[in-house]
């Protein structure tokens, strides 16, 4: 076996097991709160959401310093975190429609909410290490209570007036009258939907296949400095060229398509110099995952585009199928470790071809326009008259 796949079968075991937990909550999470938040006002969600992550926080380290089973304590405290976590992401993204931001449809309005999924994807691994837990002592306590302030005051400045100006309407007759059959049959949404499995596939792939090699490694720093700096090449490309020449669903498409033939292609460099790449295999890791960050202006923030109403929806139905989609995929990876099914380079031939099959579907059937089904009840699709209106 190449040491590139050989791998601690006792860590990954730990690993898979804290993977299918933490799957599993934030599946039942993010699509209970992507219909809820359609339903009631998303700034309901989102206070409840940073309230109850906030107190995990604070709950989590004050537990962690006077306990003695600190793995356990820990352990279920990550997954109220992610559980928290997976709760409120619908919600700010159905808050997020609603802000009258002065850059009208360009892609690059959506650029903080690019940060966050970039420093998310680097932070990931820094959960499952608990040898971090003192360095994050002090910035999850900041978390916490900075955390629980901010939700009191968005829960008495904007939740009360949203109530004032509720719509007399049952919540039964709000779901029943969001188009399901539209989003079920939009060839966008099909098109965004694809891209996260074949994501989901490659991202459980890689870890189940790199976990051991990612916890020894310890340039972590190198990998945040590479992503950040592509990062700011990729904003600054699209602040200037796409005022006047490209639309957003060809900003989409192109970083959306760079994000899986770039993956494809580090596959395929395996295969077919796996020496090379194994000579050099920390600067492989480290270039592998800082190109992740290209997927972050492609697919991930496309639902805000053409869906703004139903944003929050779309985000918890594309964040229950990525968690589905990491336990199924995840679960055939550890199976396969013991059972010897498919051979790891067929297994990464395979995500390679899944990789270029979601470029191409993506770059046909994607768009970046306000699709007709996601206008509102009235027929206005202004985010900034109902911004407005919210605090007349």
């Amino acid at each position: 076996m190449k040491p590139y796949f050989k791998f601690f079968l006792a860590e990954i075991n730990n690993h898979w097991v804290i993977l299918f937990m933490i799957g599993f909550a934030s599946t039942v999470a993010s699509m209970t709160s992507g219909i809820l938040a359609c339903i009631y006002p998303a700034h309901n969600m989102f206070a409840v959401s940073v309230a109850l992550s906030s107190v995990t926080h604070l709950l989590g380290l004050t537990i962690a310093d006077t306990s003695h089973i600190v793995f356990d304590s820990f352990s279920v405290i990550i997954l109220c975190q992610f559980m928290t976590i997976a709760m409120a992401l619908p919600a700010f993204h159905g808050i997020w429609t609603t802000w009258p931001l002065p850059l009208g449809r360009r892609s690059i309005r959506h650029v903080p909410i690019v940060l966050y999924y970039a420093l998310y994807q680097n932070s990931y691994s820094y959960f499952f290490d608990l040898e971090t837990v003192n360095d994050l002592k002090y910035l999850s306590y900041a978390i916490g209570a900075i955390g629980l302030l901010w939700s009191g005051i968005l829960w008495v400045y904007v939740v009360r007036k949203t109530n004032t100006r509720a719509h007399h309407l049952s919540a039964t007759q709000k779901l029943l009258n969001i188009p399901w059959k539209s989003i079920c049959s939009s060839k966008p949404v099909h098109a965004i939907v694809v891209a996260n499995i074949c994501e989901a596939l490659g991202y459980s792939f890689d870890y189940m296949f790199l976990i051991s090699t990612q916890i020894q490694q310890k340039g972590r720093s190198v990998n945040v400095l590479i992503s950040v700096s592509i990062l700011f090449v990729v904003f600054l490309v699209e602040l200037f060229p796409e005022i006047n020449c490209f639309s957003t669903a060809c900003v989409r498409k192109f970083w959306s398509c760079l994000f899986f033939s770039s993956r494809a292609a580090f596959h395929l460099l395996y295969l077919s110099f796996p020496y090379d790449v194994e000579k050099h295999f920390n600067w492989f890791v480290d270039v592998y995952n800082a190109i992740g960050v290209l997927y972050c202006f492609g697919f991930v923030v496309n639902h805000l585009d053409i869906s703004p109403r139903y944003a929050s929806l779309l985000i918890g139905f594309m964040e229950t199928v990525k968690h589905i989609c990491h336990l199924f995929f995840a679960t055939f990876f550890h199976v396969n470790l013991y059972e010897q099914i498919l051979h790891a380079y067929e297994i990464s031939a395979l995500v390679s071809i899944a990789y270029i099959a979601a470029a191409i579907f993506y770059a046909v059937y994607a768009s970046g326009v306000s699709q007709s089904w996601a206008t509102t009840n009235n027929g206005m699709s202004s985010s900034r008259h109902r911004w407005n209106n919210l605090f007349v």
